[in-house]
């Protein structure tokens, strides 16, 4: 049970469109770099994200690859409370193996999170796709090491594994 789930919770956070961004911070600077990210982070999501997707859909054919991942970082900053979230149930349910009660009480707390962020996971998800219908966007969106690299950046601990 528990395996389905991390694997779901995988799977869903692929699913959003992982992507990476350049690794600017060093090891020292990580918190504070955490602190800018949450400074800069809008006060609605859907908003935030909707106008990012219109944004790309307009300008994505001449983005470089680095504009991508400037956008994409802009588009985990708005989704962050959601993959925040996301990520402590994760943990929970890691805590929680060999338990198949607590298991199921978390997938039912997981249920809840995707339903809070729903109108956020489908921006993003839809965000992705609009990604991949540009080459240098495909790139970004296709990279998994820089999306884990620009998760642990910004302070989201996801298992990729």
């Amino acid at each position: 049970m528990k395996k389905l789930f991390l694997v779901a919770i995988v799977a869903l956070a692929m699913g959003l469109g992982m992507t990476s961004c350049k690794q600017n911070a060093a090891s020292g600077d990580a918190a504070q770099a955490e602190q800018t990210e949450q400074a800069e982070a809008p006060a609605d999501p859907v908003e935030a994200l909707t106008a990012l997707m219109e944004k790309a859909k307009a300008e994505g054919a001449n983005w470089s690859e680095d504009q991508w991942k400037d956008n994409f970082k802009q588009a985990v900053i708005a989704a962050k409370p959601m993959f925040a979230e996301l990520s402590a149930v994760t943990k929970e349910m890691k805590a929680a193996e060999g338990d198949e009660a607590k298991a199921l009480e978390l997938l039912g707390k997981m249920g809840e999170v995707v339903k809070k962020y729903k109108g956020v996971d489908s921006l993003f998800t839809a965000y992705g796709e609009v990604a991949k219908s540009f080459p240098n966007g495909k790139k970004v969106n296709d990279d998994k090491e820089w999306g884990e690299k620009l998760m642990k950046e910004l302070g989201i601990e996801m298992d990729f594994d």
